[in-house]
């Protein structure tokens, strides 16, 4: 790997910062130049440094979330039994008590203020959908459309209608020779 100056150093690093070739390149020290920055951004020990800084920054940002995830006592045991709380309250299955203060009323029997349980039951259909759909796709009971393995193969000439049909159909095979 070719070393770099001082400049190019700086203009790799506001590249990886996300600033455009141009922003980068007067950051740099340079005098601006659309032209030269595309040139420079281009050259191999640029493109080099750029990847090793934004892998660098991949590291530290995964070691900062992890450490973020521990100290807030998050983990995918809590997060599934939360859904399974939440979807049970959303179908009505699970009331939710909460502590309400009463306020006193005037000429009223009782007028002492204090705090009061009170029971919700209430059935959300829509977040009970949301709550078991995620569930169902953490353990692998849905798939996402763009989560599933797609093979596209480009050929050097198009398929006859038989290929297409043996590869995309359950035509039966005598069906397809008669397509050819």
């Amino acid at each position: 790997m070719s070393k770099l100056t001082p400049k190019q150093k700086r203009f790799a690093r506001g590249l990886a910062d996300g600033m455009s070739q141009a922003a980068a390149f007067v950051a740099a020290g340079y005098r601006p130049s659309d032209s030269n920055a595309s040139t420079l951004a281009r050259s191999p020990a640029v493109v080099e440094e750029i990847r090793r800084l934004a892998a660098g920054r991949a590291v530290v940002e995964q070691k900062v979330l992890g450490k973020a995830i521990e100290k807030a006592g998050l983990s995918k045991a809590w997060v599934i039994e939360r859904l399974m709380r939440n979807a049970a309250i959303c179908l009505g299955d699970q009331t939710i008590t909460i502590k309400v203060r009463r306020k006193p009323t005037k000429g009223g029997e009782d007028d002492t203020p204090g705090v009061v349980d009170l029971e919700i039951s209430d059935r959300d259909p829509a977040a009970a959908n949301r709550a078991l759909e995620l569930l169902g796709k953490e353990i692998g009971m849905f798939v996402d459309k763009s989560e599933g393995l797609v093979k596209h193969v480009l050929g050097d000439k198009p398929m006859t209608k038989a290929e297409w049909a043996s590869e995309f159909t359950d035509t039966p095979p005598d069906q397809i020779a008669r397509l050819q």
